[in-house]
Formats: C-alpha cells, structure tokens, sequence
C-alpha cells in the first residue's frame, strides 16, 4: 500500500516520522513531505503525481492557516481523485481549527489524542470514524533523556538556584510580550524567591520561528540573570528535567513539563490569547481547565503572575496531583503509532 504523509509544524512532523518508521516496518511504501513549521517552496502541484499514486493520504493539521493550505491542497486534489485521506490531531482542539472544517467534513478518518477529543469531534463531524490513538511524540516525554544534574551544569545553573523556562512559539510578537511579562513578574519578586533562592529565566526559541534569536536580546540585555537559547544549540524538550518551572503560552512544552511533573504557568496576553482562539476557536487551553497547568492572563497583571509564580514554587504538590491524573505515564513507547498503524491496515482493506 502507498501512504502518503503530508505534516507542515514540528509537531506533526516528528509524530510522522515516527509512523513512517512504523508502516515500512509493515511492508508499506510510504512517500513523505514533511516540514518543521516553516511554509515550503513545494508546491501541491508539484506532488500531484504521487498523489495520484497513493492508496491513502495522512496530513497534519496545522494551526496556522498559512501553513495548512499545502495540507488543504493535496485534500482537496485527493477528494477529486476520490483517495481517501485522514487527518492526525496532535493537540488539543485540533478539530476545532477554522480552516480545517470543510476539509474534515469531507475526510474519512480522525485521529485524536484522548477521549475527550474524540467525543468533541464526533459530535461536530458524525460522518467520520474517529480514532483514539494518542501522540506518538507524547508517549515520550515520561522518559527524559538526560538527569536534571546534566541539564543544571551544562547551564550553569547553581544548585541553590530557581529556573523558569520560558518556551517561545512562532511568532515574535506573542513572544516578546510574554518573556516581556514574565521578566516584569519575576522582577516584582526581587529576583528571588521570600527564602532568597535566586530566579534564573531561561526563553527557548522555536524551531518553527523564522525571526533569528538575537532579534531578542534587548528584551534580555538589562537582566542578568536571562537568557536566550537557541532552539539549534539545545532543544527546549532536553531542557526541562533541569528547571523548576515552565511559563508557556499554551505550549505543548508545557504538556510535556506535566507529563514529567513539573509545576506549568501558561501566561495568556491578549494577542496569545487571541491566536488560541484563531486557532482553536477557544479562548481556554485545556491543561488549565484539567489543573495540569496554571492559566494567568495578561488583564490579570504582572503582579498576579509572580503570585502564581511564588505559589507554585513554594507548594507544587496539587498540580502534581493533577498532572498525573491527566497524563498517566504509558505502559509502553510506540503504542500510539501502532493504533494508527492497525487502522491504516484496515483502511486498506476496505479500499481493496
């Protein structure tokens, strides 16, 4: 069977890789066109043959417009081709895209990554066969690869010392108002904690984000004790067994960070929180709503933020709680490309 596999952000790409390894492993022949968040010079029509040539097409669902229409395209020529194709939720509400509708409602299959995601799409789209397989990318954030002890001194970060890690999105606006605020917040706090430990920011750029890190550093400059890391020299996933703290703007950094029990802040501004609703059609991120994660909004001022910031830092055994209530570490690493693996199999004898 020829499977064609379509992704355009991180995250999807990577999960494909993964389910590519998978479905060769079962003798399929599998064509990729995979991207790391950044629009591609390839056009749809470029592609057409291959297809033309495929028995099925998987695509990501990528949450900025831009990005999705090389995936929106090939569904379009697939549904003209009358090949069936399926798409992958690799988050939350990833259904709930606005540029996505009309794709779905014409697609065969969904993959989402929990129950809850499941019933959400089936009642918006009935017609579809939705399947529960999970994030193949996510079954492996229980498993960090390297110790805290590691991480700490490759940072230079002393024992005694308190890191917040920031992670960035794609766009430079939302990023620099929130590293903006969360040095604003950790500067009302003195810069340490009431029992004098010192508060190190740590920002992490993305892969995805075209503006180059450096574009940063003013915001960085007057404060001694921030920093920039490029997503090239340590990727910001690598980062989190060595800090104490991750303030995302719904960030799947920050899934990962309470997959691994550590305490998550997602500081909304309003721009952020006007993107989630671009994207998502909501103005809420599900970990919040799950007490995984800890939501403050810009309105809600800088000074709310160090609250919940000292809070967390003095007591984070709630949201632990919590966090692994929600995401249960996985019985085993590869479950999730299985599931899409099996289905994949029974679509394709349906099609024959």
């Amino acid at each position: 069977m020829n499977v064609l596999l379509v992704a355009n952000m991180v995250a999807s790409k990577q999960a494909f890789e993964m389910l590519k390894k998978e479905l060769e492993k079962r003798g399929h022949q599998v064509f990729p066109f995979l991207s790391a968040g950044k629009l591609e010079e390839t056009l749809v029509t470029d592609i057409a043959p291959i297809i033309a040539n495929s028995n099925l097409i998987v695509l990501g669902m990528s949450s900025d417009e831009n990005l999705a229409q090389q995936e929106l395209g090939i569904a379009k020529i697939a549904k003209e081709n009358n090949t069936p194709y399926c798409f992958y939720g690799d988050t939350y509400s990833s259904c709930a895209r606005p540029h996505l509708q009309q794709a779905l409602e014409k697609a065969g299959t969904l993959f989402v990554i929990n129950g809850e995601e499941a019933e959400k799409a089936s009642m918006v789209f009935p017609q579809l066969k939705v399947v529960v397989s999970g994030n193949p990318t996510w079954e492996e954030f229980c498993f960090p690869k390297f110790t805290p002890k590691l991480i700490r001194h490759s940072l230079s970060i002393a024992e005694d010392e308190i890191v917040i890690l920031v992670p960035f999105g794609k766009m430079f606006d939302i990023n620099r108002l929130h590293l903006n605020g969360v040095i604003q917040a950790v500067d009302l706090a003195g810069g340490q904690t009431p029992n004098g430990k010192k508060i190190r920011i740590i920002a992490s750029s993305h892969p995805g984000d075209p503006v180059e890190p450096e574009k940063y550093c003013g915001l960085v400059e007057p404060h001694q004790f921030t920093r920039i890391i490029p997503s090239a020299l340590a990727p910001t996933l690598g980062l989190l067994p060595g800090v104490d703290l991750v303030i995302g703007s719904a960030s799947t950094v920050g899934v990962a960070a309470a997959h691994q029990g550590i305490s998550v802040i997602d500081f909304l501004t309003k721009k952020a929180l006007d993107r989630l609703e671009q994207s998502t059609g909501q103005r809420t991120w599900a970990p919040c709503n799950l007490g995984a994660s800890c939501m403050v909004t810009e309105s809600e001022s800088e000074r709310e933020l160090m609250k919940a910031i000292l809070a967390l830092l003095k007591d984070p055994t709630s949201m632990r709680e919590r966090q692994k209530a929600v995401y249960p570490a996985p019985t085993k690493i590869g479950a999730a490309v299985e599931i899409m693996a099996d289905t994949i199999k029974q679509l394709a004898q349906e099609i024959t």
